[in-house]
C-alpha cells in the first residue's frame, strides 16, 4: 500500500509531465498505482534475479542440455539484455498507464523516453555508489539513519531519471 502511494505520487508528476488533467476517480487511480506497483516490483524482482541467481541456473540448465561451451558465453552477455529489457518493459508500462493518456495513448511513442530514463537511472544508481563507497559520511553524521538518508536519496534520483523520461516522451 505504501508502494502504491508512491507511484500514485509518480502518476500525479507524470500527469503533469504529460501536461494533462486527472480526470480519473480516485478509486480508479489508487487501482491503476496498485496494479503498477505490483507489475513493476515483479520485472524488478526478475530482473534482481537475473543478476543474483542467473549464473547459477545458466550453468545448471546448460549442463542439463549438454551446451555448457555455447551457452556459457551467450548467457553473459545475453543476461544483461535481458534485465534491461525487463527494467525498460517496467518504464514502458508505468509511462503507457501511469498518466492520464486515454485520448493520446494509441499514438503515443514511449520507448525514446523509457531508454533515457533507464539509462539515467543506470548511471544515477552508478553514481551514487561511487559517492557512498568513497565519500559517504552519512554514517558519521547521522549514524543509522544515514543508510534511510541514502535510500531516500537514491528514490528521489530514481523519480528524476522516470520524469526526465516522461518529458522526453512528452
Amino acid at each position: 500500500w505504501l508502494a502504491s502511494a508512491g507511484m500514485e505520487a509518480a502518476i500525479e508528476g507524470l500527469n503533469v509531465a504529460f501536461q494533462v488533467r486527472e480526470a480519473r476517480p480516485w478509486w480508479r487511480r489508487r487501482l491503476a498505482a496498485i496494479g503498477l506497483t505490483v507489475a513493476v516490483a515483479l520485472l524488478a524482482g526478475l530482473a534482481l534475479g537475473m543478476v543474483v541467481a542467473g549464473v547459477v541456473a545458466s550453468k545448471f540448465l546448460a549442463e542439463w542440455a549438454g551446451l555448457t561451451d555455447l551457452w556459457t558465453p551467450l548467457w553473459h552477455w545475453g543476461r544483461w539484455l535481458a534485465i534491461a529489457a525487463f527494467l525498460l518493459a517496467a518504464i514502458a508500462l508505468i509511462y503507457s498507464f501511469g498518466p492520464n493518456l486515454k485520448a493520446r495513448r494509441k499514438g503515443h511513442v514511449i520507448l525514446p523516453g523509457a531508454a533515457v530514463a533507464l539509462a539515467g537511472w543506470l548511471g544515477a544508481s552508478a553514481g551514487l555508489r561511487l559517492y557512498l563507497e568513497h565519500f559517504n559520511t552519512f554514517g558519521v553524521t547521522y549514524g543509522a539513519l544515514g543508510a534511510v538518508i541514502a535510500l531516500l536519496l537514491w528514490l528521489y534520483l530514481t523519480g528524476t531519471a522516470l520524469l526526465l523520461g516522461a518529458e522526453i516522451n512528452s
